[in-house]
């Protein structure tokens, strides 16, 4: 039979064991994830431009007259050497009839002279200055014929005429505008680059561009790059040039241009998986139901989207909902989107 004190201690532990509740698990929280997969990030520059021609010629007359045609009309597309003016032709070809009989006369003269002086009939400085009026009239010759051929006026280039400052009738002097020719085959497009990008863009980097009211996407790359800001807007002139043979774009159409200046793989995961904290960027991922805190490294971005440069692997699972209320090693439940 036992003792009392024995019995009394068996039921008080009897009581301890039964009433002694069990330690209670935190609940665990609710998040979504994703497996971390290889992505592609491309990074862009879209920068404004408006277009150019790549000559804007203002062809003058190289002579003083009267015009006597000009057969070009504002609109009218002409072909390279294409007749736009001639000036006094007629007084020109008079010129150079009369500078032939001289040029004739002079060289006769000469020629007669010379014989004489074979036979003494004659003495060497004549035919000294017979030679110099020869040589004399042949040079007044070549300026008549170099008149007459500044007298037609031609365009050096194909191009379209814009503006007609002169017509047929009128006096031309010297250097006096006829008209302004815009050769469009190929398009000068000019963009303005920010400070903070302009360093990353080189020549031949391809570009997309698309014009205010044309449907088609035109494919150029990078021509040249202005080394010196806009003292006002601190941007960069960025060339680009597009064949425009068909004539689809005019001069001073606006456009986007779409620059691909690099491409990245790797991990790319949208910039509110993570979270600032702490003095780093972090994110969580999820490992046999639990949280972990990972500090990570962010390289390129674009469009709301980074690339982890260090910190993150292909195949975890990463948090992409919950993660701002999250605590390292803090137990999670991952449920469905």
């Amino acid at each position: 039979m036992r003792s009392p004190q024995v019995l009394f201690a068996s039921l008080a532990l009897t009581t301890l064991a039964y009433g002694q509740s069990p330690p209670v698990q935190a609940p665990s929280t609710r998040v979504q994830a994703r497996t971390l997969q290889p992505r592609r990030l491309v990074e862009r520059a879209i920068l404004r431009g408006v277009a150019q021609p790549l000559m804007d010629l203002m062809l003058s007359a190289e002579s003083a007259g009267r015009i006597e045609a000009m057969p070009v009309e504002i609109g009218q597309r002409l072909a390279p050497k294409a007749l736009i003016a001639r000036v006094d032709l007629q007084l020109q070809r008079a010129q150079i009839k009369q500078a032939e009989a001289a040029e004739r006369l002079a060289s006769a003269t000469l020629a007669r002279l010379e014989a004489l002086l074979k036979d003494a009939m004659t003495s060497p400085q004549q035919v000294d200055q017979a030679r110099a009026q020869a040589q004399q009239a042949k040079a007044t010759l070549e300026v008549a014929k170099i008149q007459r051929a500044r007298s037609t006026v031609r365009t050096p280039i194909g191009g379209v005429v814009v503006e007609k400052r002169l017509d047929q009738g009128e006096y031309a002097m010297p250097g006096a505008p006829l008209i302004r020719l815009l050769h469009d085959d190929v398009i000068r497009l000019v963009a303005h680059a920010p400070e903070r990008q302009v360093s990353r863009l080189r020549p031949k980097m391809p570009a997309q561009v698309r014009f205010t009211g044309l449907d088609e996407v035109f494919k150029a790359e990078i021509h040249l790059i202005l080394p010196v800001a806009n003292p006002k807007s601190h941007t960069f002139e960025v060339h680009f040039l597009i064949d425009n043979h068909d004539h689809h774009i005019y001069s001073g159409m606006s456009a986007e241009v779409d620059i691909l200046m690099a491409t990245h793989e790797g991990v790319v995961i949208p910039q509110d998986w993570i979270v600032e904290g702490e003095g780093a960027r972090l994110a969580f991922v999820v490992e046999g139901g639990v949280a972990r805190r990972r500090v990570v490294e962010v390289g390129a971005s674009a469009e709301g989207q980074v690339l982890i440069s260090k910190g993150l692997a292909m195949g975890e699972q990463i948090v992409t909902f919950g993660q701002r209320s999250l605590r390292d090693e803090q137990r999670v439940q991952v449920v469905e989107r």
